[in-house]
């Protein structure tokens, strides 16, 4: 079964953003370094993509939405001093019995 295209998986190291789009081929295609609010403290720790393809991104100083073409970050929110270090993002769909087809942001 071969997946359709623009069926990006993207994929992050602490600096760089990339995608594979297994119906396409099977290359990791660089999208390009992180740039903007996110490019101090300690580098990206996690990426997570809701249903609309909007990806936001977690460091150990905040939270960052993400363009998807071009890898810029923009603050969303600043973590408190003495917060937790969340390592791990992921979009839940119905996470909430009330709204069964909203996508909610999870961090661990």
């Amino acid at each position: 079964l071969q997946p359709p295209t623009n069926s990006r998986v993207y994929v992050q190291t602490a600096d760089v953003l990339y995608y594979i789009d297994p119906g396409v081929g099977s290359d990791l295609v660089e999208i390009g370094p992180f740039t903007g609010d996110c490019t101090t403290g300690s580098g990206m720790y996690d990426i997570a993509i809701d249903g609309l393809s909007n990806i936001v991104g977690i460091t150990a100083e905040a939270l960052y939405s993400v363009n998807k073409d071009t890898a810029v970050c923009t603050l969303i929110f600043t973590f408190p001093a003495g917060s937790p270090h969340f390592m791990s993002l992921s979009f839940v769909k119905g996470a909430y019995p009330t709204e069964p087809d909203t996508d909610w942001l999870i961090a661990a």
